[in-house]
């Protein structure tokens, strides 16, 4: 639980520097920028009642904590394998001639 608790702070934390940095750098012109904020507060609030949970000693069903666990380990998994594919293929060069090109996170 104690892991659980510190993820949550340290996702809620980056999250946020994250939304800090993005509106130094683009402004508040940015489309999107609020979901980082959101989801900075909303694992900072995960945190905070883990550590409420945990200080209280109120009992959980085992099976919760380990469904809550295999979904971080599932979101975890899902965001280094698709940041894995963005970078083996960032480095092909393009076909001469296309029509368009696609530019990701534009």
């Amino acid at each position: 639980m104690e892991l659980l608790y510190w993820c949550a702070i340290i996702f809620g934390i980056l999250c946020l520097a994250y939304y800090i940095i993005l509106l130094f750098y683009a402004g508040t012109g940015v489309n999107f920028a609020w979901i980082w904020c959101l989801g900075g507060l909303s694992s900072l609030c995960a945190g905070l009642l883990i550590r409420y949970v945990i200080s209280s000693k109120l009992h959980h069903p085992t099976w919760l904590l380990s469904l809550i666990y295999l979904l971080i380990i599932i979101a975890i998994i899902s965001f280094l394998t698709l940041e894995g594919i963005l970078l083996l293929y960032s480095h092909h060069k393009a076909v001469a001639d296309l029509d368009y090109l696609l530019v990701l996170g534009a």
